[in-house]
């Protein structure tokens, strides 16, 4: 599993799109896939969407998507989000 944040740096307000990637050699299925976002907000979309996340304050954000497949396996995946303070507020 991999998980993929465009762009993953930027000023605030940053809208970053996150994309999960599962390859399952067993093709059991995804059951669940929770993203946290690291900013106190999370997602239940399965792969293959897009979800997106809007951080409105600088920080380092580290994010995690979390899968289930239908037999029971779990993996997590981990990507880094960098905002720096809007160029509006200097």
């Amino acid at each position: 599993m991999t998980l993929t944040a465009v762009p993953a740096l930027g000023a605030a307000p940053l809208t970053v799109g996150f994309l999960a990637q599962v390859t399952d050699p067993e093709n059991a299925g995804i059951a669940t896939v929770r993203y946290n976002f690291g900013d106190g907000h999370v997602s239940a979309l399965p792969p293959p969407n897009l979800v997106f996340n809007t951080y409105s304050q600088p920080g380092i954000y580290l994010v995690t998507a979390a899968m289930t497949t239908t037999d029971g396996r779990a993996a997590t995946a981990f990507t880094s989000v960098s905002v720096s303070r809007s160029s509006r507020s200097r």
